[in-house]
Order: structure tokens, then C-alpha cells, then sequence
């Protein structure tokens, strides 16, 4: 998930994308107490365990989702967060093939979870006013 987001994040020429690997809440938020400049970015894949049905049947009923937090720097504070829900609304707006075309060999809840974490980059970029640059090369 956070290959996707990140990797979605760095085709803005506008930021400078550093990978901080895993963290929990604690960890990102001390480290954005150590940043001066940076703002942190916490993408948490969270799940609703005591939702009936099997865990395969979570994403598409919408009992999966990312929660997002951009974390400012000095004080580690939440500048703001969002939930992206894992379900088939993520695909609204879309032709039914445009991320297909590019990201082959992705299917099911796995490209629910993909969908979320291009729509969780996007959203950052957006609030920082950053233009969205395309996802997939014009062929």
C-alpha cells in the first residue's frame, strides 16, 4: 500500500518524497517532532475485525480503509485526516479500465486497496495545492 502511495506521490516534480518505512502512530508522530521543514505522511491500512463475513469479503463491503494523517513538522500535531474507504465507489468517475491499462496483474481487493492509496496521495496533493500530475503514460 504504501509503495503505491508513495510511488504516486513522487510523479509531482513539486515534492521531495522520502520513504520512512513502517511506523506506528507513536513512531510518525516523533518524527515529525524532529523534522523542521517536512511534513509526515501516516497511511494505516485499518479493518473492522468484528464485521461479519470472511476477511476477503471486508474490502468490497467497505469494512476496510486507509486512514490517512499529514503530521506538521516541530509538533508532530495532525494538520489533518481522512478516511479512504476500500469499496467499488473508489472506481466512481473512472472508466472502468483507466488504472487497469498500466497496473496489470492487479485484481480484486488488491486493486481496491491500489485505488485507495493513488486516491490518498491525490488527496494530499490536493491539499497542498500541488498539481495532480497523470498516473499512467498516455499511450
Amino acid at each position: 500500500m504504501h509503495e503505491w502511495a508513495i510511488d504516486r506521490l513522487r510523479k509531482s516534480s513539486l515534492l521531495t518524497v522520502l520513504d520512512g518505512g513502517f511506523a506506528n502512530r507513536r513512531d510518525a508522530i516523533n518524527h515529525a517532532k524532529s523534522e523542521t521543514e517536512a511534513y509526515v505522511l501516516l497511511l494505516q491500512l485499518q479493518d473492522s475485525p468484528s464485521s461479519p463475513g470472511a476477511a476477503a469479503e471486508r474490502p468490497a463491503a467497505g469494512q476496510m480503509w486507509i486512514d490517512l494523517s499529514i503530521l506538521i513538522p516541530g509538533s508532530g500535531k495532525a494538520k489533518h485526516t481522512k478516511r479512504i474507504t476500500l469499496n467499488e465507489e473508489l472506481r466512481q468517475g473512472l472508466p472502468p479500465s483507466i488504472l487497469r491499462t498500466c497496473r496489470t496483474g492487479i485484481f480484486g481487493n488488491d486493486y481496491l486497496l491500489l485505488e485507495a492509496s493513488l486516491k490518498a496521495a491525490e488527496h494530499v496533493m490536493s491539499l497542498f495545492n500541488i498539481p495532480i500530475p497523470p498516473d499512467c503514460p498516455r499511450p
